[in-house]
Formats: C-alpha cells, structure tokens, sequence
C-alpha cells in the first residue's frame, strides 16, 4: 500500500506596477544673497515685499514712521534746530 502525496501549498503570483519612492534629507543654501540696511532709522510701519521674493532697483522695500522727520524739518524751519 502506498502513502498518497502530501499536500502542497501554493500561491499565484500576479505582477502589479508599484511606485517606488526615496525619500532623501538636505540643506539648501542660496548662491547669492543680498543684505537690506537702512540708510535711516525709524520705526517701520510697512514691507512692501515678501520675504524671499524677487525685488528690483529703486523698489520701495518699506515704510518707516514720518512723523519723527516732519518734526525734524518743523523745527528747522521755526528756527528752533539743535544739533544732535
């Protein structure tokens, strides 16, 4: 008497496309940049750009307080000027 085979176990194997995604860590650095320094100080009430935005020559980068300097230039005219 003979023994029957045993039973094997099997799967189908279907090719299915899949993504494959690589996920990498770094810095970035600019190539250039530029520093804005005021030529007067005052408070500044306004930016009239965004920060890492492109800006051109002659743009008008803030607002600053007038009143200190309106005062400035009363006073001049009046006479009343005293030299820091």
């Amino acid at each position: 008497m003979t023994t029957p085979p045993p039973p094997v176990r099997y799967q189908v194997m279907v090719p299915t496309p899949m993504q494959q995604v690589t996920e990498l860590f770094g810095r970035v650095a600019a190539l250039r940049t530029a520093e804005i320094r005021p030529q007067v100080s005052g408070i500044v009430q306004r930016r009239f750009f965004e920060q890492g935005s492109e800006v051109k020559a002659r743009q008008a980068l803030f607002q600053i307080n007038p009143a200190p300097f309106k005062a400035d230039v009363d006073r001049r005219r009046e006479g009343h000027w005293v030299s820091p």
